[in-house]
């Protein structure tokens, strides 16, 4: 665990002036993420992950990953209220068209 650790660097260069700022400054938006990245992404997704690769190919399931970034401006703009730039989501386009190129290219050569 990377936490005991990081927390003794943290102290050595930050001082503990670091922590009771963070303390005074934690809002609700900011647990509510942490818990999301804490227990959706690792407990849920992984599982999925590991569901999926048991029932299909790697080559068909890993090309999904490009996505992510994707979940993540869109959840940003959610949940955030996050302006998404035009470069994002010409970027998005291109990422979900390659996906697409990927997948049912393949098919339609077979």
């Amino acid at each position: 665990m990377a936490f005991p650790l990081l927390t003794v660097v943290a102290l050595l260069f930050e001082g503990s002036s670091a922590y009771t700022w963070v303390t005074h400054e934690v809002h609700f938006t900011t647990v509510i993420s942490i818990a999301y990245i804490v227990y959706f992404s690792t407990h849920v997704a992984y599982s999925l992950w590991g569901w999926l690769l048991r029932h299909h190919s790697a080559s068909n399931v890993v090309p999904f990953t490009l996505l992510v970034p994707i979940f993540g401006i869109i959840s940003s703009a959610i949940v955030l209220q996050e302006q998404i730039p035009d470069w994002k989501i010409f970027a998005g386009i291109l990422v979900i068209l390659g996906l697409c190129v990927n997948l049912y290219g393949a098919r339609r050569r077979r």
